[in-house]
């Protein structure tokens, strides 16, 4: 029989980080799932996306990015002369997941699998690519794990020529999950992309899937043709089969 629980969220502190806490409302097996949201919005608007996997018995950490929400919301996501925040924000986050990761084993006694939408999509993969033994699997929604492919689409439809002037370049380079594949190996991993997203294009995270899967065999790649750069049921539904299927250690 199908089990729903109905579930509650509070703010808590991972550190120096805020942490929107969802879980069922019941007792339920220990299934820590981390969501990170995506540029230019905040946790509270994950709430629907939590809602739905605490009903399944899953606990979602959301935590509060820098330069959104309560962290220092910007006011103008889409200005060139800022694009380097996006890439600030990606690097700062995947730094704070080792002090998130102990916060969450020592709440709920496992490691979390690590999830996220469009840039919360790069992170998750960048956390995978550099904390591999500090997680259970990965979902990347809409995102990408080959970050300079990624940039170069964005100066494209920023209209942005930074050539060879580009000052965080050779860090996103030496941190792209694309460069770490190897370290991959072992995690279960579920990309999934709109194929019509203008946003995020999925060739970048189609190429990643590519050089992931040749070491990587519990890796999946699942595209929604006519789909956007949006998180529907269906992808939801997906997410939680996927999830229902690997265990937590």
């Amino acid at each position: 029989m199908l089990k729903l629980y109905g579930p509650r969220a509070v703010w808590e502190k991972a550190g120096s980080v805020p942490v929107l806490k969802v879980s069922p409302g019941v007792p339920a097996d220990n299934r820590p799932v981390v969501f990170y949201h995506g540029w230019s919005t905040d946790s509270e608007k994950q709430l629907s996306k939590a809602l739905i996997m605490a009903a399944y018995g899953y606990t979602v950490f959301i935590p509060e990015l820098i330069n959104h929400g309560q962290r220092g919301a910007l006011p103008d996501y889409y200005c060139v002369q800022d694009y380097d925040r996006f890439w600030h924000t990606v690097l700062a986050t995947t730094e704070e997941y080792e002090e998130l990761s102990s916060f969450i084993a020592a709440d709920m006694g496992c490691y979390p699998v690590v999830m996220g939408h469009s840039m919360g999509g790069f992170i998750a993969l960048g956390i995978g690519s550099r904390y591999a033994d500090r997680l259970n699997g990965i979902i990347s929604m809409n995102g990408s794990g080959d970050w300079m492919e990624s940039h170069h689409f964005f100066e494209q439809r920023f209209h942005m020529n930074l050539a060879g002037h580009w000052t965080l370049r050779n860090q996103v380079e030496e941190n792209t999950p694309l460069a770490h594949t190897g370290e991959m190996k072992d995690i279960p991993c579920l990309l999934l992309s709109g194929e019509a997203d203008t946003s995020v294009a999925m060739q970048a995270q189609q190429h990643f899937y590519n050089v992931l899967h040749q070491t990587n065999t519990r890796a999946e790649y699942r595209t929604y043709p006519g789909l956007g750069h949006f998180v529907t049921i269906n992808m939801m539904d997906d997410a939680l089969q996927w999830l229902n299927r690997i265990s937590m250690r």
